[in-house]
């Protein structure tokens, strides 16, 4: 384990304290000797070499949770690599924008859908393509349940993206699919169920053929719907 020793923090007058600390330890994680595991300096030694307060290091702290693990009583520690920070930062910005941004947003959203489905085509194991099915039966079996078809249908395009083993699809696209919630109700609310299982069906139908084409195609005609939908949803913002 790294001894706290060994760390140094030095204070920039050029950014704010709080970004100064946050700067600091997240270069300190990236250093090449430090590993998961690794502790920090304690509190009052980060506090004394930076020149900051304790509350602003800890804001600063709380801050980068994600980059380390704060448990009470305990040094902070580095972190495993995990991509669930940069999915919550994204989550809260995506969140903050408005009716132009919300249109853009579907935009962005089908041209990655429409080569997630590609690269499925290309890569889905068969653990993958039954969890799809899955999905695609307990929507037809639970028609009258809206908020239960919309888990599924954002349940059905979750196990597409982890299928082409591209994790960054997921990085982007599930904080989308948060925000894009309520314009799936709207959507699968219109009569759509029936539909949106057909379109889930056209495009496992291509998946398991093997077909990037086809499934691009499929896609792409299911995202035509939601774009639609998601549009109108926009103009009653």
């Amino acid at each position: 384990m790294k001894e706290a020793s060994t760390i140094t923090f030095k204070p920039n007058q050029t950014i704010t304290a709080v970004d100064q600390v946050f700067s600091e330890i997240s270069a300190f994680v990236l250093r090449e000797d430090v590993y998961p595991g690794s502790e920090l300096p304690p509190e009052e030694v980060m506090a004394m070499q930076l020149k900051v307060s304790k509350v602003t290091l800890r804001q600063a702290l709380r801050l980068a949770q994600g980059l380390i693990e704060i448990r009470n009583g305990q040094r902070a520690r580095v972190a495993k690599p995990s991509l669930k920070p940069l999915m919550n930062m994204m989550d809260i910005t995506l969140r903050r924008m408005g009716k132009k941004d919300f249109e853009d947003l579907v935009e962005v959203r089908e041209i990655l859908e429409v080569n997630i489905a590609r690269d499925a085509a290309r890569a889905a194991q068969e653990e993958h393509i039954k969890a799809m099915e899955e999905t695609i039966a307990e929507m037809e079996r639970n028609r009258e349940d809206l908020n239960f078809c919309v888990k599924k249908d954002i349940e059905f395009h979750s196990i597409l993206r982890k299928s082409t083993s591209n994790r960054i699809f997921d990085v982007v696209l599930a904080p989308i699919a948060k925000i894009l919630a309520d314009s799936m109700e709207k959507t699968l609310g219109s009569g759509g169920i029936q539909a949106a299982t057909e379109a889930h069906r056209w495009i496992l139908e291509a998946v398991k053929e093997k077909d990037p084409d086809k499934a691009e195609a499929a896609m792409r005609k299911h995202m035509v719907r939601v774009r639609r939908y998601a549009k109108i949803k926009a103009k009653k913002k």
